[in-house]
Parts: structure tokens; C-alpha cells; sequence
């Protein structure tokens, strides 16, 4: 089963920010995706009433290819559109366009109320 949390424990957020960043893990708190009590994704995110800010999100590379990152994704999205008026990301990728986010320079954006979840379903 998946699901995230947000964390503060240094060990586990190093280690994974290693696998999928590289480097140590920035920040005093991330929000980390478990498959059931294996971390297998990391997301660097600045939380505020005003704009949210989607810095880094991603998946370990065992990991890659089975759909978890979108659904990590869609995840934090609907979260953070549930606490703040707008959401920024630090990427300009097409696949964030699906949510309503549009392209600002190497930033995309998308206010709250504004954002849509597509069924990206494959049956």
C-alpha cells in the first residue's frame, strides 16, 4: 500500500535524496513515499497559506516505471491545493499542463481552485 508522510528523520531523508538526487537532503523536513515501510519517494516541498512550492519530487530508480510517482504526484497536488491558493513548481515539464499548470519561464503554476485531476487510467 502506498502512502506519504512528512518526515524529519535525517537518516532516511539523506539516504534517499542520495538514490534519486543525489547529495543530502537540504531541508529539515520532507515528505516521503512508503510502499508499505520501504521509502521509495522524496518530495521538497515549501508549504504557505498564500503559495505552495513544489521544489523537488521524485521517485528511487527500483521504483521507476510503476506509476507511483504519479500517483505521488496527483498526491501532493491535491494536498497542497487543499492549504493554498496557488502552487508553483521548479519545472516547466508537459505533464504537469494536465493538472492546469501553465509554463512561467523554467516554473509552472496553477492557482487551487483551478487545478483538475484527469483519469489517466490504463485499462
Amino acid at each position: 500500500m502506498l502512502k506519504y508522510t512528512a518526515i524529519c528523520d535525517r537518516e532516511i531523508l539523506d539516504e534517499i535524496h542520495n538514490d534519486i538526487f543525489g547529495g543530502k537532503y537540504p531541508k529539515a523536513v520532507g515528505f516521503v513515499l512508503y510502499n508499505e515501510d520501504k521509502p521509495i519517494g522524496l518530495a521538497q516541498i515549501t508549504v504557505n497559506s498564500d503559495v505552495s512550492h513544489i521544489e523537488k519530487i521524485g521517485i528511487v530508480p527500483s521504483e521507476r516505471g510503476k506509476r507511483n510517482g504519479d500517483f505521488f504526484t496527483r498526491s501532493i497536488i491535491w494536498g497542497l491545493s487543499h492549504v493554498s491558493e496557488r502552487i508553483i513548481t521548479d519545472f516547466n515539464l508537459p505533464y504537469f499542463t494536465k493538472f492546469g499548470f501553465t509554463g512561467n519561464g523554467g516554473m509552472m503554476t496553477c492557482l487551487s481552485k483551478d487545478v483538475v485531476f484527469p483519469c489517466d487510467c490504463h485499462h
